[in-house]
């Protein structure tokens, strides 16, 4: 459920969020890097927080984004259903891990239980 309910919520707030301008105050260089930021929104109240798909170059800059009130996505510098469908992907293997690993396990009781079972008769 949730490996299609998260990319479907995902795509319909991209599709309802507000056009935004949102300004990059700062970024964090690291392994990823993350840029932070601040937007007004359609009802004029002020958000902050991450700006996805802005980087270091962006700095001070505005940038033409998707915004709510935590977090936006910068338009144009990344696609949206790379996020969603990511999270499906990883969804989808971590449930293939869990599934695999519960039937090895079952597997593993039901064949000791029957070896329990077979010396008992003897």
């Amino acid at each position: 459920m949730i490996c299609v309910g998260y990319p479907l919520g995902f795509l319909a707030w991209y599709g309802t969020a507000d056009r935004v301008t949102a300004k990059v105050d700062h970024c964090v260089v690291g392994r990823f890097s993350v840029c932070h930021g601040s937007w007004v929104l359609g009802d004029g109240s002020r958000a902050s927080g991450k700006i996805y798909g802005a980087t270091w170059d962006d700095q001070g800059k505005a940038l033409p984004a998707r915004g709510g009130s935590y977090w936006a996505i910068a338009e144009g510098r990344s696609d949206p259903w790379i996020i969603p469908v990511s999270l499906f992907v990883v969804q989808g293997l971590l449930t293939s891990t869990v599934v695999a690993v519960t039937l090895v396990v079952v597997r593993r009781r039901r064949a000791k239980a029957a070896d329990v079972h077979r010396v008992g008769d003897d």
